[in-house]
């Protein structure tokens, strides 16, 4: 189920920093599969990333795909931070967050990734 801006638990944002930390260092290493599927599946549900065409790789994601979702959680995180002046202490659109959406782009070695790494910053 989809969870309205502004409700993410902090449960929510430590899972989708994890899954940011698990799919960026992933591109560092010969395995791209997060270390919790599970959740991680769940938390692409709740935080509308983009749908990618289906492929039989065992759940692998692409270097792209990684990017991808890796920016749209950033996304995500950074409206939950907006929605209110008030933001709890634990909104995670901060430094860290960004650096690992920069640095998953950078990694990924596609084309137009130093763009979007920079679209990022913007």
């Amino acid at each position: 189920k989809n969870v309205p801006i502004g409700s993410l638990s902090q449960e929510l944002m430590h899972d989708a920093i994890q899954a940011m930390k698990d799919l960026s260092s992933s591109l560092s290493t010969t395995a791209v599969m997060s270390t919790n599927q599970k959740k991680n599946k769940q938390l692409k549900k709740t935080i509308h990333v983009p749908k990618q065409k289906k492929k039989d790789h065992h759940h692998q994601h692409t270097a792209k795909e990684s990017a991808i979702i890796v920016e749209s959680i950033l996304n995500r995180l950074i409206q939950e931070k907006d929605s209110s002046s008030s933001s709890p202490r634990w909104a995670a659109a901060n430094a860290r967050t960004y650096n690992l959406a920069i640095k998953t782009w950078a990694n990924s070695g596609v084309g137009g990734s130093a763009q979007n790494a920079e679209n990022i910053l913007r």
